[in-house]
């Protein structure tokens, strides 16, 4: 929530800002990630994505231009005025990246399904007698 007397800047967005939403759209282009995973990515919401895109959102948020800057390996510079380079120099470093978080958010995925699996198996085993043990066992608490 804005501070008292504190009012978004109005008339035309500062050079360069109004193709954050196109520069968004590219990366996802560029990276073959839909606005659902790009969203997790970032966490943000689709929805924000979706916005920021269709220049529904004129003055994104600096924390999500961070994340976008941190976990896709684009510059701020070019992602907030268009100023090239768009990747950090190391475009390994950009793939790196990308594979560590799609596994996160894929392990993320595989532990949830677990979770609903598990209470459906222990029901199963007043009818069989069997679960297997790695099903029982105790969750680690973080």
């Amino acid at each position: 929530m804005p501070r008292p007397g504190l009012k978004p800047p109005e008339g035309p967005p500062a050079p360069g800002v109004e193709g954050v939403g196109r520069r968004i759209a590219l990366i996802r282009q560029r990276f073959d990630l839909s606005m659902e995973r790009t969203a997790d990515m970032v966490e943000a919401s689709a929805q924000a994505i979706s916005d920021l895109e269709n220049g529904k959102s004129r003055y994104p948020k600096a924390d999500l231009l961070a994340r976008f800057s941190l976990k896709l390996g684009v510059r701020l510079d070019w992602l907030i005025l268009g100023q090239e380079p768009m990747l950090h120099r190391d475009e390994n470093i950009t793939r790196r990246q990308q594979i560590a978080a799609e596994a996160s958010h894929s392990a993320e995925q595989v532990q949830a399904a677990l979770d609903k699996l598990q209470p459906i198996l222990l029901e199963l085993q007043g009818c069989v007698g069997f679960v297997p043990a790695h099903v029982l066992e105790e969750k680690p608490t973080a």
